[in-house]
């Protein structure tokens, strides 16, 4: 599998890729939720938690793994509080 190379990223350029929603769904994410847990506290079916993530991390541009998300909240979760 060829590496990605990092991209850089800003507040300003994350808040524009994606939805409120799915900046939402990525703080929840950030706090350690299940998507269960996400489906709950946002009223909806975990399916479409499990949808929003992963046009996460097609918009992010991120090799598609179980833990894109979260590698990437480790480099970048801080622009979400910006």
């Amino acid at each position: 599998m060829e590496k990605q190379e990092a991209t850089p990223w800003d507040a300003r350029k994350v808040k524009t890729i994606l939805t409120e929603t799915e900046v939402e769904i990525l703080r929840l994410v950030q706090e350690g939720k299940s998507s269960s847990q996400i489906a709950r506290l946002r009223n909806c079916s975990p399916r479409t938690v499990e949808r929003h993530r992963s046009n996460m991390v097609k918009k992010l541009e991120l090799a598609p793994s179980q833990n894109a998300l979260l590698l990437w909240l480790m480099e970048n979760g801080y622009l979400l509080n910006t």
